[in-house]
């Protein structure tokens, strides 16, 4: 029996933040969680099953610093400034 893509991220995620009572600063991005991501170079969505596991992780966010970035991954951390939820 197999599970939708989807529903297997969902399992990492969310999921596993409501799981640990966690969810309100863990699990997805919104406004005030942690940021926790990693950047990918392949949508695991729709790229064909068999090379998911040659997908490489080209950035990785904690609490929203940098602890991990591919070298021939270009990006520039963006500002507190850039960071900030706009205000009305």
């Amino acid at each position: 029996m197999c599970i939708p893509w989807e529903q297997a991220i969902r399992f990492y995620t969310i999921n596993n933040a409501y799981l640990l009572f966690l969810e309100r600063e863990l699990g997805s991005l919104e406004v005030g969680k942690r940021a926790d991501l990693i950047v990918v170079d392949r949508d695991l969505l729709t790229c064909p099953v068999d090379q998911i596991p040659a997908t490489r992780v080209l950035l990785t966010l904690v609490e929203g610093k940098v602890v991990h970035r591919a070298k021939d991954f270009s990006w520039e951390e963006p500002s507190a400034e850039r960071l900030s939820p706009s205000k009305p």
